[in-house]
């Protein structure tokens, strides 16, 4: 993709250069799962609402193209979410159900699971800090679309270690469970990813807002958090023993669908980052 992907005059903007990106988001999980279409109704009222707003305000054309990109970033975003967001749904069932907890004689409960990406986050965000500073003091900055690959990217990893235990359990016929260092492993990786991608987020919605708009703007980065936990659950939701056909399906599907997201916003890197540093300096 070029940077006219990214190209948005006074012409072209309506409510749907607003809609688009998350009738995109739902047409793309859509592919996956025929019940995410019941999200559709919500983006098609929530952008006509917002993109009416929009045109109150009368943003001028620089302003219009730095919206439209913090729509494409909000699209990632959400499909990241989704991903990350089943840890307490399919990925907490598939620790109750499926895996086996015995810690020297003790049954750990399967909500504690919960704990590894909690503990990670306090553990590996003075790591993340050290790296991205002892880049930046190389002259090595990589961009918010870059780290936002980089976050899909390890929450894909993240589903992508759990289908060779998720195919082992349906083999057996639910009759195995497997270790618990599957899931935790899994968890670290998503953790990486939302080191990679959380922090960054707000910053660029921060960098890429209007002056007049900026509120609204860290409304939508957590509209992307909102839209991507309804479709984790809409999608988390199957792991049962008594649908073992439908789990090896939903974690392969998670995991095409990040690494596609991770590849697609790999190649908006570069007109993104140039939508950002012409906005940086005309700040």
């Amino acid at each position: 993709m070029g940077t006219n992907a990214l190209k948005v005059d006074d012409a072209g903007w309506d409510t749907e250069v607003i809609k688009s990106p998350g009738v995109v988001m739902v047409d793309f999980w859509a592919v996956w799962c025929g019940p995410c279409q019941m999200v559709a109704p919500i983006v098609d009222e929530l952008a006509t609402e917002y993109a009416g707003k929009l045109k109150v305000m009368k943003l001028n054309t620089d302003e219009k193209k730095r919206v439209a990109v913090i729509m494409v970033l909000l699209v990632f975003a959400a499909i990241f979410w989704s991903g990350f967001e089943q840890a307490p749904s399919s990925l907490n069932l598939f620790a109750k159900d499926f895996t086996n907890r015995n810690l020297f004689g003790f049954e750990v409960p399967f909500e504690w699971l919960q704990v590894v990406n909690s503990f990670f986050v306090v553990a590996l965000a003075p790591v993340f800090a050290w790296v991205w500073t002892s880049l930046a003091a190389r002259n090595i900055t990589p961009s918010s679309p870059a780290k936002f690959s980089a976050g899909l990217f390890f929450a894909g990893l993240g589903f992508l270690i759990m289908i060779a235990p998720v195919r082992s359990v349906v083999a057996a016929g639910g009759a195995l469970k497997v270790s618990m260092l599957w899931l935790c492993v899994s968890y670290v990786l998503q953790t990486i990813g939302e080191l990679s991608l959380s922090p960054v987020g707000l910053s660029s919605m921060t960098k890429l807002a209007p002056e007049k708009f900026g509120g609204q703007m860290m409304g939508v980065w957590f509209l992307a958090a909102s839209l991507g936990n309804l479709i984790a659950g809409i999608v988390g939701g199957d792991v049962d023993p008594e649908k073992l056909d439908v789990m090896t399906p939903l974690f392969v599907r998670t995991t095409a669908s990040l690494f596609i997201a991770a590849v697609a916003c790999a190649l908006l890197v570069v007109p993104i980052r140039r939508m950002m540093r012409e906005s940086t300096a005309r700040a």
